[in-house]
């Protein structure tokens, strides 16, 4: 399934690239990285948001999803994983008094 959205296929390619990034540093092979664990969460954590994390991981779990419905994997180690908690809190939306609704529908 292609993302149609570009802005976040090219926030899910910086996502790979950086996870590949990873994995080169430690000398591992696509083989190898089944019975490697995924970057600590943590080790994301100290540098990024969380929001960033999440969909950092949403991009390795697709990846990963890949990679085993392709049958290149045998397991997809991403699809364990979980993410860091992140709640977005706002405040209630105003309610309007009817007049305020009818101004609002220019209905005055």
């Amino acid at each position: 399934m292609r993302l149609r959205n570009r802005n976040t296929r090219a926030a899910y390619a910086r996502a790979v690239k950086q996870f590949f990034d990873w994995t080169d540093k430690r000398r591992l092979e696509l083989h190898e990285i089944e019975a490697t664990p995924l970057p600590p969460i943590e080790q994301l954590g100290a540098t990024l948001p969380k929001p960033t994390i999440k969909q950092h991981l949403a991009a390795i779990r697709r990846l990963f999803d890949y990679l085993t419905t392709g049958g290149i994997l045998d397991v997809n180690l991403a699809s364990a994983v979980r993410g860091p908690k992140y709640v977005v809190r706002r405040g209630k939306t105003p309610v309007l008094s009817a007049r305020g609704s009818a101004q609002a529908a220019g209905f005055n």
